[in-house]
């Protein structure tokens, strides 16, 4: 570049300098929007990977779907008159028998970390007068920590004090139902 070519430039910044600030100032907006704009998406993605992966197993092991035939006559028997078959769809069944057999004939694979058997469906959870279709997953606590990482979504209580008959629920339904930790 030549001395001339930056006498040029310098004469026109400075004859209007409000000029100058404005177009520097739009030049500096833009590209700070730019670099901007990428970066909030990126992590947000990187977040919804991070919860996402967090809060399920990589691998699911389940049994195929066994379909069998409805016994007719133990159902006439039970309902009488009260039941009308007319679908004969077969009733379906998904169940492991046996899932500690099944996690012993994977466990010496290297790759594997943490493993952890649940049993999971849908319910009805009703206290008073409010109604909620819930899923329901059962699960063994010390295991479950191992794959999921679900105690630090946990506002108050302990996973890992979980007994028998205790349940966690989210947040958004303790408050619809009106509930708190040990009621």
């Amino acid at each position: 570049m030549k001395f001339y070519e930056l006498f040029i430039a310098w004469r026109y910044m400075t004859s209007n300098l409000k000029q100058t600030m404005i177009i520097i100032l739009a030049v500096s907006i833009g590209v700070s929007i730019i670099i901007w704009i990428p970066s909030i998406n990126l992590s947000f993605f990187n977040d919804l990977i991070d919860k996402s992966v967090s809060s399920a197993p990589h691998i699911s092991v389940t049994k195929e779907i066994d379909t069998f035939e409805r016994d007719v006559k133990v159902l006439d028997r039970k309902f009488k008159s009260q039941l009308l078959l007319i679908d004969q769809t077969r009733t379906r069944k998904r169940n492991i028998i046996s899932a500690k057999s099944i996690i012993a004939s994977i466990d010496h694979i290297g790759q594997i970390t943490a493993m952890s058997p649940f049993s999971s469906g849908q319910a009805f959870i009703i206290r008073g007068a409010e109604e909620r279709g819930v899923s329901i997953k059962g699960i063994i606590p010390e295991q479950e920590i191992n794959v999921v990482d679900i105690q630090n979504d946990i506002i108050r209580g302990n996973i890992e004090h979980l007994g028998i008959n205790d349940i966690v629920i989210g947040v958004d339904l303790a408050k619809k139902l009106n509930v708190n930790i040990d009621d």
